[in-house]
């Protein structure tokens, strides 16, 4: 109920025309996915994920991991809905292969960070007030 329509000369008016789905002459495309909302939906929701993991992080790292390993997931799955990229490697899109890539990564990534010692950059560097330091106004 909530797909859209095309116009005539844009890439999913072009592939359905291509594909013999519609006439030439037709001034919409076929109803399809809206899957820009979709993107912009797991987008939103991705922030969310790392937007409340951020002050939970234990270690450096740890947030862009998340991102590697959400993301993906995300994408390839959104990929499937869309019609206007051709597969190019085992079936897949050129963005799912990125994402079938790029999620063992982020699985590794995650792997290492958690053999690593818990503590953070941030903490470490932060200097406590001094009550003995006293600067004096400049005149």
């Amino acid at each position: 109920p909530w797909a859209v329509r095309f116009p005539a000369k844009t890439l999913p008016w072009a592939r359905h025309v291509h594909d013999g789905l519609i006439p030439s002459s037709s001034a919409y495309s076929l109803p399809v996915h809206p899957t820009q909302l979709y993107s912009f939906l797991a987008g939103l929701a991705v922030l969310g994920l790392l937007t409340i993991y951020y002050p939970r992080r234990r270690r450096d790292g740890e947030v862009m991991a998340l991102l590697m390993i959400a993301y993906p997931i995300t994408r390839f799955l959104i990929e499937i809905l869309r019609g206007d990229e051709a597969p190019i490697v085992a079936g897949l899109t050129i963005s799912q292969t990125i994402s079938a890539l790029l999620l063992p990564c982020g699985l590794v990534f995650w792997s290492y960070l958690s053999c690593q010692p818990s503590k953070r950059y941030a903490d470490q560097v932060a200097e406590p007030a001094r009550p003995d330091l006293v600067i004096a106004p400049a005149r």
